[in-house]
């Protein structure tokens, strides 16, 4: 193991040095009894003192304007970013913005002479999904920008999931289903809840009101009563009677024929789980570029693979809900446009590869 000097203050023994002379000066002592001064309790105090002083030299730094030197350095990468690999950015853009259309448009379909929107538990469901996706599309499609094609990878992970779910309760269509779900929730909130009991002290946050407390507990078990003995075994049995297997996410995936996503599910999540793979992505001379862990990427190749992943299961889920949400005549032209916006952003893929 190594020490270094300097790590957060540059020439921070000079620095305290300095500080420590100043100290010395003001209290009219020769060096031999500044030093003898430092040893006793009151020399201590005064040490903390002037430890606080050089780190308060270093927070003083942090100023507006240096701040605003570091936004302008980022959007100077971001922009090298998409200027190197323009049309796949602009057409993952058009893909994202045209799914937040799409969504918009049901949203403001719904809406009642109040203002309000009254929904069936169904549809309530599919659009939360729906609108989740396309807000994750367009953090990708930010942190990608941004050339933080790792994150985006992780973040897609969660990406899948939701769109499995959503998939399958889509493809379902059983409002029996749909109540199975929302109602398997409760034992999450009650999880949570007695975690959150557990160590708010730990935390020095606020207890929970009791009554909400009373209450969640109040309707778990009311739940509970309503359903088969192992509907709380596990995260997923509230799909048990839609599978022909036993119910985990592998199952649902496999149900919707999203499984041969499983391979970069798997990829992604040795990033999200603290791994010596997850940390580590050997190059061919085994060798590790350390510092190139910490910076952005311009690189084509880190960067297609999260933003093909959202597009091509983002398409798929569309195929679902455009067929339950566009009207009959417009169905197919919707789903075209998609489709067609996502061979256009392939197609620059391939051309910034061949470049």
């Amino acid at each position: 193991m190594f020490k270094v000097k300097n790590l957060i203050i540059n020439h921070f023994d000079e620095l305290l040095d300095n500080t420590f002379e100043s100290a010395r000066k003001t209290k009219s002592l020769s060096v031999e009894e500044f030093a003898s001064f430092l040893e006793t309790d009151k020399g201590q105090e005064t040490f903390n003192v002037l430890d606080n002083v050089v780190s308060d030299v270093f927070i003083k730094s942090l100023t507006e304007k240096s701040y605003r030197k570091i936004r302008k350095q980022q959007r100077k990468i971001e922009d090298h970013v998409v200027d190197v690999n323009l049309d796949l950015f602009r057409y993952y853009q058009a893909f994202a913005d045209t799914t937040q259309r799409i969504y918009i448009a049901i949203l403001e379909s719904l809406r009642n002479e109040t203002g309000k929107v009254d929904l069936e538990k169904r549809d309530y469901i599919n659009l939360l999904f729906y609108g989740t996706l396309c807000r994750t599309a367009e953090e990708v499609g930010l942190l990608l920008r941004n050339g933080y094609s790792n994150a985006a990878l992780i973040t897609w992970r969660s990406f899948h999931e939701h769109a499995v779910i959503a998939t399958f309760l889509m493809e379902k269509d059983a409002p029996e289903l749909y109540q199975r779900f929302i109602d398997a929730d409760v034992n999450e909130r009650r999880k949570q809840l007695e975690s959150y009991v557990k160590r708010h002290v730990d935390l020095n946050f606020p207890p929970l009101d009791e009554t909400l407390i009373k209450e969640t507990k109040e309707e778990f078990e009311c739940i509970k009563n309503q359903y088969e003995k192992e509907f709380f075994n596990n995260g997923y049995n509230w799909a048990v009677g839609y599978l022909n297997e036993k119910a985990n996410f592998n199952a649902i995936e496999a149900a919707i024929d999203f499984g041969r996503f499983r391979p970069y599910y798997i990829l992604a999540s040795s990033r999200v789980h603290p791994s010596y793979r997850g940390i580590v992505d050997l190059p061919a001379d085994g060798m590790v570029n350390l510092r190139a862990l910490i910076e952005p990427s311009d690189q084509l190749e880190d960067l297609v693979d999260p933003a093909q992943l959202i597009l091509a299961e983002f398409l798929e889920v569309n195929d679902r809900f455009l067929h339950i949400y566009s009207a009959d005549h417009e169905y197919e032209t919707n789903t075209m446009i998609l489709q067609k916006i996502y061979d256009k952003f392939r197609d620059a893929a391939s051309e910034n590869e061949e470049e």
